[in-house]
């Protein structure tokens, strides 16, 4: 059995659900593509006194760093998706969603990377 699954002209390349190991652990996708393309998406997330929440991010190389400061325990995210990189001509976006589980952690990330059709 094949299922391909798409959203608004986005294929869906990858899918997970992932427990960290705790609130402020990150978390690293390397990504090999077929055209043999390496790079990799890592997600850092901290807490800060402020409260303040933020999101940045960074290019070091062939990562992506996502720095998720203050992310609500209920729930955050990203509301679009995010362009990543462009594969065989093809635009490649990531969408992700955390939030902390029970009062204490671990974090989870559910992310979705989509390519365009």
């Amino acid at each position: 059995m094949e299922i391909n699954i798409s959203t608004n002209g986005y294929k869906v390349i990858s899918h997970g659900d992932i427990i960290l190991y705790d609130t402020d652990s990150e978390m690293k996708l390397d990504i090999k593509t077929d055209s043999d393309f390496q790079f990799s998406v890592v997600m850092k997330f901290s807490k800060s006194e402020d409260g303040k929440r933020n999101f940045r991010t960074s290019t070091e190389g062939n990562t992506i760093v996502f720095e998720c400061n203050n992310f609500n325990p209920m729930g955050s995210g990203t509301i679009n998706p995010i362009s990543i990189a462009t594969v065989n001509g093809k635009e490649w976006l990531i969408h992700f969603w955390s939030y902390i589980m029970g009062d204490e952690g671990p974090r989870r990330v559910e992310y979705t990377l989509l390519e365009k059709e």
